[in-house]
């Protein structure tokens, strides 16, 4: 794929220190490099048609962008752990991409990560190791601790469906030797609404939960929810190991406001002084999604609210 102003690699395989190969789409400005380079590292997909716009939009201002499937998943190599388990290594993967991408001839090795949810958690596990070419984040919609993903620490059962049993269920499906259930986030959406929302919302014991409801995701599962006063984040205790500048994004109705947290233990207890000066926070009108719409639920807040995601990344 190309046009005048971008070129894209697809599925460019990088290396982890144990040799399994994850791999990246790579998207380029036009014209003689290197660039100053974006990573984002994703569990939904590095194909998906929602992020595509965006990825071009930072291209074509000029950044080399890198969207990686996390370990495990879509057409990366390796067992995938997903962060509400332990023994997750998103934190050596993140290490080990910054740098592969700061000795491509494509970048300045001048290395900046983003991205909003759980891709913001990829920025946040990496964070503490330090890579030596890591020189800023834009991260969003994620809290320090474990039980910032629900509400008061309570288990949302409809919100654990859709996350778990769903958005990250889908691409397990193919690890499955008799598959079960929907591969596609539009046929799982389906299935979500008109047949099984009722079905598992209220069956009981939730932890004996089938594998057609649960996606090829049971042994984690059902491992979390027996744990679930566990934290196997605890971010708010490694802000002092964490020495980068952060922009910071959070909306009013964003269910992991707990961002903003983010930003307080940053300012007052990152690893420098130059970083805990240089941490930036915009809160707007906004949902937990990026797109930063000017009416949310039924407010018009006026255009200032529509500020483009990439507008933000670009400044």
């Amino acid at each position: 794929m190309s046009n005048p102003s971008h070129d894209v690699m697809y599925n460019v395989a990088t290396p982890m220190r144990d040799a399994v190969n994850l791999r990246a789409d790579v998207y380029l400005p036009k014209g003689d490099g290197p660039f100053a380079t974006l990573v984002c590292r994703t569990p939904y997909d590095k194909s998906g048609a929602s992020g595509i716009q965006e990825f071009v939009g930072l291209a074509e201002a000029g950044f080399a962008v890198v969207v990686q499937d996390l370990r495990g998943r879509w057409a990366s190599d390796g067992d995938w752990v997903p962060f509400f388990a332990p023994g997750w290594t998103d934190a050596e993967d993140g290490y080990d991409t910054i740098e592969w991408a700061a000795e491509q001839s494509w970048s300045t090795g001048k290395i900046g990560t983003f991205g909003n949810s759980y891709k913001a958690w990829t920025q946040w596990a990496l964070a503490p190791t330090k890579p030596p070419h890591l020189t800023a984040m834009w991260a969003g919609g994620m809290g320090p601790r474990m039980s910032d993903l629900e509400v008061g620490g309570v288990l949302r059962t409809g919100r654990v469906m859709g996350l778990v049993f769903g958005m990250l269920a889908i691409d397990t499906q193919k690890w499955l030797e008799t598959p079960e259930g929907p591969n596609t986030q539009d046929w799982w959406e389906m299935l979500h609404d008109s047949v099984n929302r009722d079905k598992w919302l209220w069956f009981l014991p939730f932890k004996d939960l089938p594998e057609e409801a649960l996606g090829g995701l049971g042994d984690y599962f059902k491992e979390w929810l027996a744990n679930h006063q566990r934290d196997v984040w605890a971010f708010d205790s490694r802000f002092p190991e964490i020495d980068v500048p952060v922009f910071h994004r959070t909306g009013w109705y964003d269910r992991l406001a707990g961002a903003a947290k983010m930003f307080a233990g940053m300012q007052a207890n990152g690893e420098s002084e130059a970083t805990r000066a240089n941490q930036r926070l915009i809160i707007g009108p906004w949902p937990h999604s990026t797109i930063n719409i000017r009416k949310w639920p039924e407010i018009d807040f006026g255009p200032e609210a529509e500020v483009p995601h990439g507008d933000l990344l670009v400044e």
